[in-house]
């Protein structure tokens, strides 16, 4: 039997002192050996006590106060170096007359050398009808012989101008006759060059169709608007005749549909045989998946 590649026999053979003097050969790099193992003990003194921090630290201290190193010691002291940061004291400071209250003067000036109804005059044209209302009963109650009469404690500044408040209406929906549209291409109706049906609510898929097919033999029409009108990957695959055979189509706006990735890519694929088309849009497209709406 061996250990470590010793052969039992030969430890056995060997005194208490040659073992000792092995161990002393043993190197203390072997990674094989345990860290307790691979030095020799350094010491044969009996041990004082349990190990104590604080009180070893205490020692330490009281030995490096005593000791004096080399002939130029000098003794630690427990010192602030450099200049200590202190607070600056807030020093106070006279507010200086700015440009905008030197104007506010200059203003009430001159506002005090206008008459009263020239001036309601004007805060009615700004807007400011709270105003025009106070200086026109002004107005009535003072002496007109004294202009300016009545303006010592009226500020401009304490009034905001509003607007009068406009009603909201409902844009107005898409009125184009899709099959009158339909019509005049189909009878190359020279006048028709721009048809917009952007958010036109009557757009289903059989007009879109027969818009198709008026399309394809148009030579007039240049530009065609369909933005909004629902127009699907279906719808793309009908406008693939169109961007095929239609050279006279410039600009093509598809925003705002519900055109998927592969319907996006009919419409791109129809075009590397067009070479008329010169603008098309196709952002903010919106596609349903089980019910929800992605964009």
């Amino acid at each position: 039997m061996a250990t470590n590649g010793i052969d039992d026999t030969l430890l056995e053979t060997l005194t208490t002192e040659e073992i000792g003097e092995l161990a002393e050969l043993i190197d203390p790099d072997n990674s094989c050996l345990h860290p307790s193992e691979r030095m020799p003990p350094q010491t044969t003194k009996e041990p004082t006590g349990p190990f104590q921090r604080d009180h070893l630290l205490v020692y330490l201290k009281q030995e490096a106060e005593n000791s004096k190193v080399g002939e130029d010691y000098i003794p630690y002291k427990k010192e602030i170096r450099g200049k200590v940061y202190k607070l600056k004291e807030p020093v106070e400071t006279v507010r200086k007359e700015t440009k905008k209250s030197k104007f506010a003067e200059e203003l009430d000036q001159m506002l005090s050398l206008v008459d009263q109804d020239d001036l309601a005059d004007l805060a009615s044209e700004l807007g400011l009808d709270e105003i025009s209302s106070r200086l026109q009963t002004q107005s009535a109650t003072s002496n007109k012989a004294n202009p300016g009469a009545g303006l010592v404690n009226t500020s401009v500044y304490s009034y905001r101008r509003s607007g009068s408040p406009v009603a909201y209406s409902e844009p107005d929906l898409q009125e184009t006759d899709i099959e009158e549209s339909i019509s005049c291409l189909q009878e190359l109706d020279p006048n028709l060059v721009n048809l917009n049906l952007n958010n036109h609510p009557k757009l289903d898929e059989s007009l879109f169709q027969q818009l198709c097919d008026a399309l394809v033999p148009n030579t007039y029409l240049t530009s065609l608007q369909l933005a909004g009108t629902r127009l699907g990957d279906n719808q793309a695959k009908m406008l693939v005749p169109v961007l095929k055979h239609n050279f006279t189509l410039q600009s093509l706006n598809l925003d705002s549909n519900c055109l998927t990735g592969a319907g996006v890519k009919t419409v791109l694929t129809a075009l590397q045989e067009n070479k008329s088309l010169r603008e098309i849009k196709l952002s903010n497209q919106v596609y349903m998946l089980r019910g929800l709406l992605f964009r």
